[in-house]
């Protein structure tokens, strides 16, 4: 089974799995939520998504759209053993340029 094919409980039990206060988390965490948005997206045209998150884990939209974006920031990835345990460091350097990292 695929990820698009989950069940409600399914989603809900995936993406409350493994969830602690580490980078390898947040990650993992970022891409189960962009996996839950497209299935939304595909269902409901994304509808469902913020309020099932906010339901299931208590993360609002924009942490959410935040641990996405740390979990498919390439720089992140290829450094993630050097990373602070922090969300919102962590989605800082998202911003940083190439240079600036």
């Amino acid at each position: 089974m695929n990820n698009l094919e989950k069940t409600e409980n399914e989603w809900k039990n995936y993406l409350q799995e493994g969830y602690t206060n580490t980078v390898e988390s947040y990650m993992n965490l970022g891409k189960r939520l962009n996996g839950f948005k497209e299935s939304c997206e595909k269902v409901s045209g994304g509808s469902e998504f913020s309020v099932r998150v906010k339901d299931w884990i208590g993360l609002s939209s924009n942490r959410c759209y935040e641990l996405i974006k740390i979990s498919t920031n390439s720089k992140l990835i290829l450094n993630k053993d050097k990373l602070p345990n922090s969300k919102g460091s962590l989605y800082a350097l998202t911003n940083l340029t190439e240079e600036d990292f």
